[in-house]
């Protein structure tokens, strides 16, 4: 007999205001709204590629293509799919659950909070909800129907009451499904994935993620809490939800742990993603990216250009992996040096060092102060911390070898006849010693540039992908 206390609790949505002010602001948008209106629906010409029908909601979208791709390629103790490009509907299915299930493992605090729409909740056996009479019945039916197993079938009911639903309409029609396990998640989802693959799946789904992690847990995280989550004027992800999505930490920066500046405490990525994030943005000088977010532990990134996200990725392990001693002792560096100037002050070497677990006794320190510092100006650069404590490790990719990659963008890639088809990109990638920067660059290889100076890719075709 199942245990009472985690058995899934069914109740209408009471807290849906502070999650619309949370993510929308003051007042929901209908434009906004209708574009973030979308299920997770895969492309006909690409099966394990999810289908972006219009520009915002890429932040939900290439987030859970991400960790498609990995519980796709990368399953424990499961090889990927011979012809992972050749998917079956049920296999699809399948991974869209797995990494559904993983990002809101990745967010728990307490339970996980799903949300759905009431009236067209398939309930399971795990699932106590309220109901009456009528409702206890017209789920009797509806599960002695020939078809009541097909997802298909599901759908067919909900459609077309779905596509008249307004913004007040669909946040009325809310309710909760609360469960303590992870089973229990996995087969609630399992069983309600075609109202996830309906017109509103991306909001459910991010609605769920937003409950479960808590709205006060993602507020404390946050930098700015009166800043919405979807901006206001052109409906795009703020760089707070994508580290949510990411990494199940609603921070809004992109750098390492914290970092205090002018007094202020400002909280970044606090440990090695499983998936990670590259930004234009940073070839531009305009922010930092840490190295748990440049070297995850599968070789899977989100490449962000000042509008857009798509992913790049790879099936070559050794792209990524655990964080090498260089890594650490960069990052730790840098953990120190608060202005980014490339450089520490003599006096907080012994933090480093001790940060590090190397030597740090006074003698010790006084001595690589000396040696440092030999001009005895009182600073420390990194470039000279690194060679003395890391040496030989100056190329730490020169090693790998030429390797076949991907890129995704859910908005499609323009055919030739100038229609655009939703498919992956494949390339050669090249990583060198040399920096190829006086080349003509593809925006891509820009964005690339920012984790690997010296890569460069031919693409399969004549399409070159786009950020955008």
């Amino acid at each position: 007999m199942a245990d009472v206390n985690n058995v899934c609790q069914v109740s209408n949505l009471e807290n849906v205001d502070e999650v619309l002010r949370l993510l929308w602001g003051e007042s929901v948008k209908e434009d906004i709204f209708e574009r973030w209106s979308q299920g997770f629906v895969f492309s006909a010409d690409e099966p394990s590629a999810l289908i972006q029908e219009q520009g915002g909601p890429c932040a939900i979208i290439a987030s859970v293509q991400a960790y498609f791709l990995k519980s796709m390629l990368f399953v424990e103790d499961t090889p990927a799919p011979e012809n992972w490009r050749q998917l079956t509907d049920d296999q699809v299915r399948h991974f869209l659950v797995c990494s559904l299930c993983e990002m809101l493992q990745n967010v728990k605090t307490e339970k996980f909070t799903l949300v759905f729409l009431r009236d067209h909740l398939v309930f399971t056996p795990c699932m106590t909800p309220e109901r009456s009479e009528r409702e206890e019945a017209d789920e009797h039916a509806l599960s002695n129907s020939p078809d009541s197993q097909s997802p298909v079938y599901h759908k067919s009911v909900c459609v077309q009451e779905l596509m008249t639903l307004s913004s007040e309409m669909f946040h009325s029609k809310l309710c909760e499904v609360q469960c303590c396990v992870a089973d229990d998640l996995s087969q609630v989802i399992n069983k309600n994935i075609a109202m996830l693959e309906g017109r509103f799946g991306v909001l459910l789904f991010l609605y769920s993620i937003l409950l479960t992690k808590g709205i006060e847990s993602i507020k404390s995280e946050m930098e700015d809490v009166g800043e919405p989550l979807v901006d206001i004027n052109f409906g795009h992800g703020s760089q707070t939800l994508i580290n949510l999505m990411l990494t199940g930490h609603s921070v809004s920066n992109v750098w390492d742990s914290t970092r205090v500046l002018s007094g202020l405490e400002l909280r970044g990525i606090p440990r090695q993603s499983s998936i990670g994030f590259l930004t234009l943005l940073e070839a531009h000088r305009y922010c930092e990216v840490g190295n748990f977010l440049k070297s995850p532990k599968f070789p899977i990134w989100l490449l962000g250009s000042e509008t857009h996200l798509t992913v790049f990725f790879s099936q070559e392990q050794c792209l990524t992996g655990s964080e090498s001693d260089r890594e650490k002792g960069l990052r730790v560096f840098k953990s120190h040096d608060h202005q980014d100037n490339g450089f520490i002050t003599s006096d907080k070497l012994g933090n480093v060092l001790e940060d590090l677990g190397l030597v740090s006794e006074p003698e010790y320190v006084s001595f690589m102060k000396e040696r440092l510092d030999q001009d005895a100006i009182g600073i420390i650069l990194l470039q000279n911390f690194l060679k003395e404590f890391f040496p030989g490790e100056d190329n730490p990719e020169g090693d790998v070898k030429p390797f076949k990659a991907f890129h995704y963008n859910g908005l499609g890639v323009r055919e030739a006849d100038g229609s655009k088809k939703v498919v992956y990109t494949e390339g050669l990638a090249s990583i060198e010693p040399s920096d190829f920067s006086h080349i003509a660059e593809q925006q891509i290889v820009t964005c690339l540039k920012t984790k690997w100076p010296g890569i460069w890719l031919e693409w399969s075709g004549k399409n070159v992908p786009s950020l955008n």
